[in-house]
């Protein structure tokens, strides 16, 4: 039995088409909305926008602690000076300050702190002093001011938080309602780590400078009963013997710091927030430093945060969830560069991070899709009310119109003839009218994007019909007049109009094009194609913000903020670029050009001033751009380069070079009203390719062509000298040849006889260091490196040990002879390999003769050390190269010698020298007053030595005498002739 079909209405009839058309339409302005990436872009700006805010204060706050807080060198250099004279004139080391030594200290050196808290801009400086023992009560100075931002010239403004009474006294300042005369300092206390960290770390580290053991503190409380927290930064304070003595400090209080973070720009509502954290090893948890912000205290309070990577974007990331964050709360972390690599404290990174909720933070994508949405709905429910009232109105069967609405086209309006059937009429009225609102409907969504300021449009093509349906803004775009359809062939005429003006993108599917725009000048559209080989459907938008935001991010990416030149990064690209096509270079100049004048401009009239200097130079510099082929960049602070290539001969560079030098140098710069200088800098230049053949050569040759200027006569410019290069180079190849020697002990030891003048035996050896290096060739080469590397007492205590270890070996020489033992009068072993110096030579002390050379100057706390080991030892003095150093006579009351050597330069040919003969004279007469034996150096004649002999010499020692030798000799060549001298009439 066939099954009866159920009737429908017309109504419902109706209905499902026009919906199907509606949803069609719907899908249609979805897939524009979606694939235009809007949302993504929205997101995206919101995510930037928060970075650059927070990297732009990350910028100012690390500038403001590594620029000026902790900008301690100059007060260290003269609380150190102030430190050295005190002790000295005490008689005391840094390791002996007592509390009325510490006491006269703090009061010496006040003024500097003060100085240090008003040039710093910080709210605390301090001192504090280790004294002698291991008390954990410590001596020191602190003083505070709670705005920095005002000074008072009689210095009201300031409170004194710890100070020794007597120093109070004196500066005549407030005393704070938590002062005390002494710091309580426990090592266990956390509130100490500002003190004992710094400290400790120089004990680690005792050839690191004092910069690179600075140390950034936890907040704490100086006081139990202070009621704000502070961070300070601390670095230990060394004498010139290494002893640190105490620690130096700033610190801001937290209240001052957060008032640095202004949350307000982060977000207009002021809904955002900022976090100073410190984070260690890499980790995401934040320890809290300071925080500004509502919300930062509720979500954060004092406490940790716990960060979670955001996988879509760079240094993005949410706080984990808990009691307190319950919503999504997106956080952007800039690291601080607080420290340097290598350095002790580099593991604990201080990283501030901007806060703010995601509802805030994308709060115009939500509206965005909010109104889409919204339009989506309007737009089904005006459709869906449309189809119903147009259905009812159909009241008879419309299958005469089936025809002539089939056999309509989009390009023509829908007309239907009249039937003068009322029903039949009424029925084509109705279609018009629901063609119409059809119409209206699809281009409900285009006007939505209009109303929301949205430059986009779409395009769909339709096979069957060979027609383009275009809705938006998409011919407007182009700058042509708007329509809703065209043929295909038409549509692709239109666009290759413009295909001149079309760019690949990195993207499939996607081209960009750069279209001219009366309001804007140029207008960046991008086309996206949908439907992989055979597109049938494209999305238009405008771009052009995103495409200038791009440019000016590459452009600051690229060029200096202050002077508008080349920076680091695109300096390196374009010297790539250029040194890839080495057949355009032809001669080039290679300049590095340094500002003599910037720190004295900074330092007297501010950085203002300085950064205008820094400018006008680059002006100036900027000069070389014209001429053809220049490259001109700002490196750092003061420093530029400059690279002209492509030129004939040196001469042609050089007269540009030479004009830009001459009007930089005839340039004034004002200072003040009534003041003004000239603009001056000093450039080192390196030729290519007569100096290097690569830039990174060029580069580190005219370097050393301007230090060289800087270092002799500053404002000139001076090119690359490849024999004063190799020159001094030697110091900068030898200092690992230096520390190799020291740790394999590359040395040995020769021994020179030291002859008796009356019976010819040898009555002791000198030890002659001979290193075994490369380039460290001499005893001179060895000192003069060990000199620039601070080397000098590794060199004295190997002269000491190994010297008379070798000794050792040759028991016949060591039983009944002396050793002489050249020991530098400036430099001191530590008592540690004393004692062990001591015990290991125990046997053989009483034979050892320790030569102090009177060519240097002796150092009083190292000579008074010495001379009490040597008498401790039973060990005797002598007195090297006597009569050509500092202050023969006071030399001698001061040391005592038991042997006085005779410089060979008063011994050379003193057989015909009248001169020297008489100064030979007095010089004995006056040491055999003193009972000290004399010793000729550098004997090489018969003659001379039998003068010396006439003259009542007691040693002698020399060429002649005898040669320096691996092995000592046991009986002198010249026993038989200086007993004959003694034989002669005269003597």
């Amino acid at each position: 039995m066939r099954k009866r079909i159920k009737d429908k209405s017309i109504l419902h009839k109706f209905m499902i088409p026009i919906l199907a058309i509606m949803l069609a339409q719907t899908v249609l302005f979805a897939c524009i909305f979606l694939f235009s990436g809007t949302v993504s872009r929205l997101n995206d700006n919101s995510f930037d926008i928060l970075a650059e805010r927070t990297q732009s204060r990350k910028n100012y706050l690390q500038n403001e602690m590594v620029q000026k807080w902790s900008a301690l060198a100059p007060s260290e250099t003269a609380i150190n000076a102030a430190v050295e004279d005190l002790t000295a004139s005490r008689n005391l080391s840094a390791g002996q300050i007592d509390q009325e030594a510490g006491t006269a200290i703090l009061s010496a050196v006040s003024d500097d702190l003060i100085s240090l808290l008003r040039q710093n801009t910080v709210t605390e400086a301090f001192l504090i002093l280790n004294g002698t023992g291991n008390s954990e009560t410590k001596l020191g100075l602190y003083l505070r001011d709670l705005d920095p931002s005002t000074n008072s010239d009689d210095n009201s403004d300031l409170q004194i938080e710890r100070a020794p009474s007597s120093v109070t006294k004196k500066l005549g300042i407030s005393l704070s309602s938590t002062w005390s005369s002494y710091f309580e300092l426990p090592a266990a206390d956390e509130n100490s780590k500002f003190y004992y960290r710094p400290l400790d770390a120089a004990d680690d580290y005792p050839d690191a400078l004092s910069t690179d053991l600075g140390y950034w503190s936890h907040p704490f409380s100086i006081s139990p009963d202070s009621g704000s927290l502070i961070v300070t930064y601390t670095i230990p304070l060394r004498a010139s013997d290494g002893t640190v003595y105490g620690v130096l400090g700033t610190g801001i209080t937290t209240d001052y710091l957060a008032s640095t973070l202004p949350y307000s720009e982060i977000d207009i509502n002021k809904k955002g927030s900022y976090l100073l954290g410190i984070r260690e090893d890499e980790s995401n948890d934040l320890t809290t430093v300071v925080t500004s912000g509502p919300m930062a205290k509720m979500y954060i309070g004092t406490g940790s945060a716990s960060l979670i990577p955001y996988a879509s974007y760079d240094n993005i990331y949410t706080l984990e969830k808990n009691d307190r964050v319950t919503e999504d709360v997106y956080v952007n972390t800039q690291p601080l560069r607080l420290y340097n690599t290598n350095t002790p404290f580099e593991n604990e990174q201080w990283v501030l991070s901007g806060i703010i909720e995601s509802r805030y933070l994308l709060d115009s994508s939500y509206h965005v899709m909010l109104m889409v949405l919204i339009s989506f709905v309007i737009s089904i429910v005006f459709g869906i009310i449309s189809a119903i009232i147009i259905g009812r109105i159909l009241t008879t069967p419309i299958a005469a119109l089936g025809h002539t609405l089939r056999s309509s086209t989009a390009e023509t309006p829908l007309h239907f003839p009249k039937t003068h059937i009322t029903e039949i009429d009424s029925l084509a009225d109705a279609v018009q009218i629901l063609n119409r609102d059809v119409e209206r409907t699809a281009s409900r969504f285009s006007q939505i994007i209009q109303a929301a300021d949205i430059s986009m449009g779409a395009y769909e093509y339709n096979p069957v019909t060979n027609q383009v349906l275009i809705s938006g803004k998409f011919l407007s775009l182009f700058g042509l007049p708007e329509r809703t359809h065209m043929s295909s062939e038409e549509f692709s005429a239109q666009l290759e109009r413009f295909s001149a003006t079309r760019e690949e993108s990195p993207d499939r599917d996607t081209y960009i094009y750069k279209v001219p725009s009366r309001e804007s000048g140029i207008r960046w559209l991008r086309l996206r194609l949908i439907g992989g080989d055979k597109p049938y459907m494209g999305v238009l938008s405008d771009v052009t913000r995103e495409i200038l935001e791009k440019r000016k991010i590459e452009y600051e990416r690229d060029y200096d903020a202050l002077t508008n030149l080349l920076n680091r990064r695109a300096f390196h690209a374009a010297m790539k670029a250029a040194f890839s096509h080495p057949e355009k270079l032809k001669t080039a100049a290679f300049m590095m050009w340094d500002l003599d004048n910037l720190k004295y401009i900074n330092d007297t009239y501010g950085h203002d001033y300085g950064d205008e200097y820094i400018r006008s130079t680059a002006n100036v510099l900027k000069h070389f751009i014209p001429y053809n082929n220049a490259i001109v960049s700002r490196i750092s602070g003061d420093e530029f380069y400059v690279f002209l290539y492509g030129y004939d001969d040196k001469e042609s560079a050089m007269n540009i070079i030479r004009a830009i030098k001459a009007e930089m140098d005839a340039s004034p710069f004002q200072l003040t009203q009534t003041k003004q200088t000239r603009l001056r800098a000093s450039a080192g230049i390196a030729w290519y390719p007569d100096d290097a053949m690569n830039y990174f050569d060029l580069i580190k040759y005219a370097d050393f062509a301007m230090y060289t200027v800087k270092n002799t006569e500053k404002g000139q410019v001076a090119e690359f000298d490849s024999k004063l290069y190799h020159r001094d180079s030697f110091l900068l190849h030898s200092k690992e040849e230096l520390n190799k020697l020291i740790e394999d002990e590359s040395v040995h030891y020769v021994f020179q006889p030291i002859v008796d003048a009356h019976t010819g035996d040898i009555f002791a050896y000198e030890a002659l260091m001979r290193p075994v290096s490369l380039h460290l060739t001499t005893p001179a080469d060895v000192l003069r490196i060990a000199e620039t590397q601070s080397r000098l007492r590794q060199i004295e205590r190997l002269t000491l040990f190994k010297s008379v270890r070798t000794f050792l070996q040759y028991p016949e020489a060591a039983a009944d002879h002396k050793l002489f033992i050249n020991t530098l009068p400036g430099q001191m072993i530590s008592g540690r390999d004393a004692h062990e110096f001591e015990y290991e030579f125990r046997g053989i002390l009483d034979h050892l003769v320790f030569e102090f050379m009177e060519t240097e100057k002796l150092d009083s706390e190292f000579t008074r050390d010495k001379l009490d080991y040597y008498t401790k030892w039973n060990c005797q003095i002598a007195i090297d190269d006597y009569g050509t150093g500092y202050n023969n006579d006071a030399i001698l009351l001061r040391l005592h010698p038991d042997y006085v050597k005779i410089d060979m330069s008063i011994v050379r040919n003193i057989d015909t020298d009248q001169n020297r003969q008489l100064m030979l004279q007095n010089l004995l007469s006056y040491l055999k007053y003193q009972q000290i034996k004399v010793i000729a150096e550098g004997v090489e004649t018969f003659a001379e030595m039998e003068t010396l002999i006439s003259y009542g010499i007691d040693y002698l020692q020399g060429y002649y005498t005898g040669m320096p030798e691996i092995t000592p000799a046991t009986t002198s060549i010249r026993a038989d002739e200086i007993r004959s001298c003694h034989t002669r009439p005269g003597i």
